[in-house]
């Protein structure tokens, strides 16, 4: 099981790397509140439908997650603010999301992965930059938002190999206890 999460509290550390991602813009902790048309990892597609049902604008931004003691993440994601308040209505394994608004770089309803995710190592250890290059190699093989591709399935293959390993490893290493 993954140790990935939303930060319990926003760090110095933290808000230097949410400070690289969109300058000037303030990390702030989401509620979450799902409609019955929202799925799963589509959150573009789920703020521009909210939105235009319920009234709102989109706001794009980043979801700051992290693997305690191991790296910080920003994957690009869409919520709704509605009278002011920013809400993330898309299905999440989270209780609360760490949301960094970033008005550079908006994108349509229908992207799918439209910027690549960024990460901040916090350790120097082989076994991450490994767990991250996997996940790279993952995001390239089924990232079809900007290119018709098929995906080999002999190199996706390996691939799953490969990240059963290396998230062991990952696990071992980096888990809570």
């Amino acid at each position: 099981m993954s140790n990935i999460r939303t930060p319990p509290i926003i760090t110095p550390m933290i808000r230097a790397f949410c400070d690289e991602i969109a300058p000037g813009q303030d990390p702030v902790y989401l509620r979450i509140r799902t409609r019955a048309c929202c799925k799963p990892s589509e959150c573009y597609r789920n703020a521009w439908a909210v939105a235009t049902r319920h009234g709102g604008e989109v706001v794009h931004g980043w979801a700051i997650t992290d693997w305690p003691g191991a790296y910080l993440e920003a994957e690009h994601h869409a919520v709704v603010r509605f009278k002011g308040e920013l809400v993330d209505v898309t299905p999440q394994p989270y209780a609360k999301v760490l949301f960094v608004p970033d008005p550079t770089r908006p994108c349509s309803k229908s992207a799918v992965r439209p910027f690549p995710n960024m990460f901040k190592v916090l350790v120097d250890d082989p076994v991450v930059t490994a767990y991250l290059g996997v996940f790279q190699r993952f995001r390239e093989l089924t990232n079809n938002s900007q290119r018709e591709v098929r995906i080999d399935a002999v190199a996706f293959g390996a691939l799953q190999r490969d990240a059963v390993v290396i998230v062991a490893r990952m696990e071992e290493k980096y888990s809570q206890h």
